[in-house]
């Protein structure tokens, strides 16, 4: 009887350490991600410069270049987007359209707010 008790031990240790790892896992990736999102454009260049130095083992002067092209690329990537913008609006409304003629209307309901609240993340309104 004893070693099944220290086995259900050991098992109940293994358990809450996994549980807390998870736990502790997903708020760190939240908190990450939410700080990237709230940062904006330039938290991204930071971050993907900041990557590329680690990976490649870049000097100060290589970093710093590194970045400057990193900056040039997001800012043509953002031009790009704003190119393509009313033409991805226009898909959603006509995506939406055609969901909406499926739905009752407690659901379209829901719809239209999952859909304010997409275009306002993604900053679609603009």
């Amino acid at each position: 009887m004893k070693r099944w008790k220290l086995w259900a031990g050991v098992l109940l240790v293994f358990a809450a350490g996994a549980c807390v790892g998870v736990v502790g896992t997903g708020l760190y990736v939240r908190h990450s991600f939410e700080s990237l999102l709230q940062g904006g454009p330039p938290a991204v260049a930071e971050l993907v410069t900041n990557r590329l130095a680690r990976e490649l083992d870049l000097s100060k002067s290589q970093k710093i270049a590194v970045g400057e092209t990193v900056q040039e690329m997001q800012s043509q990537i953002q031009a790009l987007r704003l190119q393509y913008r009313p033409e991805a609006k226009q898909i959603l409304i006509t995506g939406m359209s055609k969901m909406k003629t499926e739905l009752s209307a407690e659901q379209q309901q829901k719809l239209d707010r999952l859909y304010n609240k997409l275009t306002t993340r993604w900053r679609l309104n603009e």
